[in-house]
């Protein structure tokens, strides 16, 4: 006799999140080009249907992983930015203690810093630092209006230390420590402060 699943209702939300760290579960554990949406439902105990209900594809399932990951990831330190509006130092602190407290213990990090998925961690890497962009620039042209600064090209120095330091804290050879001691004297060396 077939076993049948019981259904159990949810609100949209929490379903959809169930679904994304369950992709992600399976992706870590499979590899994200041999895992399929019925081994995605297999892991929450649901028919595949119920997947393609939030999801039209298993790329579309990645994808909206990775833009969640991205706000979670950034948003304390898009709060920090503007907290510490012109206040080069304080920032840096907090940024600092951000990244002393979370260093690999973001969510799906497992999936993101296995060697097979650098091209995953690329793209995340990337989608970081857009998502940043604007929240760096702001903060980089408050220090040049209260005299902190004097940064010729607010845009272009924001890319510049975003894309330039993203590498070496994604460096799991070196201890958070190193990498928060690394990126604040190559801010403050490239500020002159």
């Amino acid at each position: 006799m077939k076993e049948e699943k019981i259904r159990i209702s949810k609100p949209p939300e929490e379903r959809k999140q169930e679904i994304m760290d369950a992709a992600m579960q399976a992706f870590t554990e499979k590899g994200y080009e041999q895992t399929t949406m019925r081994d995605i439902a297999a892991v929450i105990g649901v028919v595949p249907g119920l997947c393609y209900r939030y999801f039209n594809s298993k790329q579309e399932l990645f994808d909206s992983a990775v833009s969640q990951y991205v706000l979670d990831y950034c948003a304390p330190i898009v709060q920090a930015l503007k907290r510490y509006r012109g206040d080069i130092d304080g920032l840096l602190d907090c940024v600092a203690d951000l990244f002393l407290d979370r260093d690999g213990k973001e969510k799906y990090h497992e999936f993101f810093h296995q060697a097979e998925n650098k091209t995953f961690h690329s793209l995340l890497f990337l989608s970081n630092c857009d998502y940043l962009f604007p929240y760096v620039k702001s903060f980089f042209d408050s220090l040049n209006e209260n005299g902190t600064a004097a940064v010729a090209d607010t845009a272009s120095f924001s890319k510049f230390v975003l894309y330039g330091l993203f590498p070496i804290l994604n460096d799991d050879e070196l201890s958070p420590e190193r990498k928060t001691e690394l990126a604040r004297g190559y801010i403050t060396g490239l500020l002159k402060l």
